[in-house]
C-alpha cells in the first residue's frame, strides 16, 4: 500500500524550431555526479541526461499517474520528484552517486494537488493540513523516520511558493469566501515559525485589490528577490477582463520592485506558462495567450535582466538556463532543446542540475 507526499517545480511542454536537431536519446548508465546536468520528465518517465548527452531513466510512470514536481538538491547529488496517482502521491529521491533510490508516500488526501522544493537539507513538502516535512535523503537513505512540523504564525492552508537552499516562502489564501482573496506570502523557517511578508496588492488603491491567486513564482538566483503571478479584477470578472502581469517584490526592504511586465506583442490577455531560476541564477518567465480570448494561440520565452525583461525566444512553456549558460526550452509540442539542439520528446518538466560549487 502506497502513500505520499508532494514536491513543487516548474516546467510545461515543446516543439523543434527552426535549425534544431531532431531528439536523439542514448540509454547508459554512465551519468555520474560530477556529469549530471539535467532532469526531466515524458508522459511516461523521469530520465537523467548527463553532459556528454548520456541519460539514465530513473523511474517510469504508470498509467493513471503524473508527476507533479521535480527538483534537485543544493549540490547536485540528488533528484526528487512526486508522482501523483488517484489515491496516494510518492516523493522519490535519486541517488546519483550511489545509483539508487529511495520513495516517501502519503496519502493524496493529505497532501492536495502537494508541493516540494529544494531545502537546506535536501527536499521540503508543504500538506494541506498546515504541516510541513523537511525530507534529508540520508535519513530517508537510511530507514530514518521524517517528522511532520507544524507551520504555526500564518493564516489559511498554505502551500508551497519559492524555495532555495536557504528560503522557504509559503502563500496563503485567507478568503474565508473560497472566492481568491488575496493570498499573503509567508518567510518560514525549518521548524515551521511563518512570518509574514506582504498581501498581494498591499498600498493598491481601493478597486484594484489583486485577487488572483499566485500561480507562477520563482526567488531570484541571490534569493534576495521574488518573481511572482499577480492579477487584478474590477469585481467579479470573467477571465478575459483579468489583468495578470509579473511582478517582482524586494525581499529585503520588502516591496515591490518598479519594473516592466513582459508581455506577447498584439495579444489581448496572457498569463505565465511558467517562471524559473536556472542554475546560472538568471531568471526567465515564458508567456501563453489565454484560450478563448479571440486571440491566436501564441507563446513566448524573456529573460529578466535587472528590472527588465528581454525577449528570448518564441514557442516556449519553460526555460532556464544550465550553471555555464546553456538554455533549455521546452517547446509547446513537447520538444525539450538543449543548446539549440532537440534531445526528448513529451517533456513535461526539466530541472538544472546546480553547480557543484
Amino acid at each position: 500500500m502506497r502513500a505520499a507526499i508532494a514536491l513543487l517545480l516548474a516546467a510545461v511542454a515543446c516543439s523543434p524550431g527552426t535549425g534544431e536537431t531532431a531528439p536523439t536519446v542514448t540509454p547508459s548508465p554512465t551519468v555520474s555526479s560530477a556529469g549530471a546536468d539535467i532532469a526531466y520528465v515524458t508522459a511516461h518517465s523521469v530520465v537523467l541526461r548527463g553532459r556528454t548527452g548520456a541519460v539514465r531513466t530513473l523511474g517510469t510512470v504508470p498509467a493513471g499517474e503524473d508527476v507533479g514536481g521535480l527538483a534537485w538538491s543544493a549540490g547536485a547529488r540528488y533528484v526528487g520528484w512526486l508522482q501523483r496517482g488517484a489515491e496516494f502521491s510518492t516523493v522519490y529521491v535519486y541517488d546519483v552517486v550511489a545509483d539508487r533510490t529511495v520513495s516517501w508516500e502519503a496519502s493524496a488526501a493529505s497532501v492536495g494537488a502537494g508541493s516540494v522544493g529544494t531545502s537546506a537539507g535536501g527536499f521540503v513538502v508543504v500538506t494541506g493540513d498546515r504541516r510541513m516535512v523537511l525530507l534529508d535523503p540520508a535519513t530517508l537513505f537510511a530507514g530514518g523516520s521524517v517528522p511532520y512540523v507544524s507551520i504555526t504564525g500564518s493564516q489559511g492552508t498554505p502551500r508551497l511558493l519559492a524555495t532555495n537552499a536557504r528560503r522557504i516562502l509559503l502563500a496563503t489564501d485567507e478568503e474565508a469566501s473560497g472566492e481568491g482573496g488575496p493570498e499573503t506570502v509567508y518567510d518560514v523557517t525549518p521548524d515551521g515559525r511563518a512570518t509574514r511578508l506582504f498581501t498581494d496588492g498591499d498600498g493598491e488603491p481601493e478597486g484594484e485589490v489583486r485577487n488572483l491567486p499566485m500561480g507562477q513564482a520563482a526567488l531570484t538566483g541571490d534569493g534576495t528577490r521574488l518573481v511572482y503571478e499577480a492579477g487584478a479584477t474590477p469585481g467579479r470578472a470573467f477571465p478575459c477582463e483579468y489583468a495578470v502581469f509579473t511582478a517582482i517584490r524586494d525581499l529585503g526592504a520588502n516591496r515591490e520592485v518598479p519594473a516592466s511586465s513582459p508581455t506577447i506583442p498584439g495579444a489581448r490577455v496572457v498569463a505565465p506558462a511558467s517562471i524559473a531560476t536556472g542554475a546560472d541564477g538568471t531568471t526567465y518567465e515564458a508567456l501563453r495567450t489565454v484560450d478563448g480570448c479571440r486571440q491566436p494561440a501564441r507563446s513566448a520565452l524573456f529573460r529578466l535582466s535587472g528590472n527588465h525583461w528581454a525577449t528570448v525566444t518564441d514557442d516556449a512553456k519553460w526555460g532556464a538556463a544550465s550553471a555555464d549558460g546553456r538554455l533549455a526550452v521546452i517547446r509547446t509540442s513537447g520538444a525539450l532543446v538543449v543548446g539549440g539542439h532537440a534531445v526528448a520528446r513529451d517533456v513535461t518538466l526539466a530541472a538544472w542540475a546546480p553547480s557543484h560549487g
